[in-house]
């Protein structure tokens, strides 16, 4: 599935911040470099903004849709990569590999133009064969392995999210079928933060 191109003036895809129970706005990005501070909800599709549904629906790579919708290939930037809780829908989507509610975390970012366009979270168990293929990424794009290695195969449908009450995003699970070991890849819409540029929808091309 093609995401057309979206149009970053609409108002639609922006994300307010609203106040934590103190009075202080609540940073949606804060959880990049504080694994602790994640807070995530699956919520339905029909409770995000319309015009991002086909990017939350996009079966190819995201990193290479980026590319295309702002016309310059994104650069990540690690904010995180350790140990973490896991979150329950997590596990559910882990399909219960162990007992334990422990998992490897990646934290990173997209960036255009020094702007974060796209936060994403990738977690595994601890102790599996994926948690060192983390480990080594560094800034390569995971998509480069999930796209280019067809052992790597997407299961299911996405799994609509929401941060903060108000930046979406999606889960999406892959399995090594090698191993039988799963990966899920959560990742959360921030175009809002940079400007539009001309340019190609995102194509079905891995990066």
């Amino acid at each position: 599935m093609i995401a057309p191109a979206i149009n970053l003036q609409d108002r639609s895809i922006d994300h307010h911040t609203p106040p934590a129970a103190d009075g202080q706005a609540r940073d949606p990005a804060i959880w990049l470099a504080n694994a602790a501070a994640f807070r995530a909800a699956p919520v339905s599709l029909a409770q995000l903004p319309e015009s991002l549904q086909p990017w939350l629906m996009l079966e190819d790579s995201m990193t290479e849709a980026i590319a295309r919708q702002f016309g310059q290939p994104p650069l990540v930037a690690v904010h995180y990569s350790g140990a973490d809780s896991l979150r329950a829908f997590e596990c559910d989507c882990l399909a219960g590999q162990t007992s334990e509610r422990r998992g490897y975390a990646r934290h990173i970012s997209l960036n255009i133009d020094g702007r974060p366009v796209l936060l994403a979270r990738s977690v595994t168990y601890l102790g599996n064969s994926i948690e060192p293929l983390l480990s080594r990424l560094q800034t390569t794009p995971l998509a480069r392995v999930l796209f280019e290695d067809d052992q790597w195969q997407r299961t299911g449908a996405p799994l609509p999210l929401e941060i903060c009450a108000t930046l979406p995003g999606r889960a999406c699970v892959w399995q090594d079928q090698r191993s039988g070991e799963r990966l899920v890849v959560e990742e959360f819409f921030n175009f809002a933060a940079a400007h539009p540029s001309e340019g190609h929808p995102p194509g079905k091309h891995a990066p």
